[in-house]
């Protein structure tokens, strides 16, 4: 879960990325596990997925 203001727009790099909304003091904590929130994709599952959804989990 991101603990920074954040918001999502156009990248040259991968298309669309993830910015942070203001400036983030070196060392501040961003991000942190929250299992409720953020999931875990077994590399079983996504063997089983479409080839478009693989590419779009691994980025």
């Amino acid at each position: 879960m991101m603990l920074v203001s954040t918001y999502v727009a156009p990248s040259d790099v991968e298309g669309v990325g993830v910015f942070a909304s203001e400036a983030i003091a070196k060392g501040t904590l961003i991000w942190r596990y929250e299992p409720d929130f953020d999931r875990l994709v077994p590399t079983s599952w996504l063997g089983e997925q479409t080839p478009m959804m693989q590419e779009f989990l691994q980025k």
